[in-house]
C-alpha cells in the first residue's frame, strides 16, 4: 500500500487558516478544489477539525481574583524628569555692553575686511586723478600706437644716442 506524501508546514498553516476562515475568497476556493480532489489532503484537515472540537472539551481555566490588582501593584508609574530649579543668575552688569561691544567690533571688522577684499579682487575704473597723471600719454597717444618696441622709446631718451645737446 502506498503511503500518501506528507505536507509540508506551508500546506499545513495555509489549511490551518483555511479552517479558521483568514483566507482570501481567491485562496479559499484553491483548498476547496484541493480538498475535492485530493483524499490526504481531505484526511488532514479532518484530523484538525476534530482536534479544534477536543478543544471545546477541555477545562477553561479562570484568573485569580487579584490577578489584575496584583499586576497593577508592581508596575511603578513613570514620572517626568523634573529639571532642577536653575541656579540663582549672577548679575553682571559688565557682560551686556562687552557683548555689544564685540558684536559692533565683529561687524566693524566684517565691513572694513569686506571693503578691503572687495577693492583688491574687482578691477577699477581709472578716475580723474589718474587721466592727470597720464595727461602727457593720453595726449602723445597717436604717436605711441605707431610704436612697435618700448624699447625703442627708451633708448632715444638716452643721451648718448645723439650726441651732445650744444645750447
Amino acid at each position: 500500500m502506498k503511503k500518501p506524501p506528507q505536507m509540508t508546514e506551508d500546506e499545513r498553516a495555509e489549511l490551518v487558516a483555511f479552517l479558521d476562515g483568514e483566507l482570501t475568497d481567491e485562496a479559499a476556493r484553491v483548498i476547496e478544489a484541493r480538498l475535492n480532489v485530493e483524499p490526504a489532503y481531505r484526511v488532514e484537515a479532518k484530523a484538525l477539525e476534530r482536534a479544534w472540537e477536543l478543544l471545546d472539551y477541555l477545562p477553561k481555566s479562570e484568573p485569580m481574583a487579584k490577578f489584575s490588582e496584583r499586576t497593577l501593584s508592581k508596575i511603578v508609574p513613570v514620572m517626568p524628569r523634573r529639571m532642577p530649579p536653575p541656579l540663582p543668575a549672577r548679575r553682571r552688569w559688565w557682560f551686556w555692553p562687552a557683548l555689544a561691544g564685540g558684536w559692533a567690533v565683529a561687524f566693524f571688522l566684517t565691513i572694513v575686511l569686506g571693503y578691503g577684499a572687495y577693492s583688491l579682487m574687482v578691477p577699477r575704473e581709472p578716475g580723474e586723478a589718474d587721466l592727470v597723471r597720464d595727461l602727457r600719454l593720453i595726449e602723445n597717444k597717436k604717436a605711441y600706437d605707431t610704436v612697435e618696441d618700448f624699447e625703442f622709446l627708451r633708448q632715444l631718451g638716452h643721451p648718448d644716442l645723439f650726441g651732445e645737446d650744444s645750447e
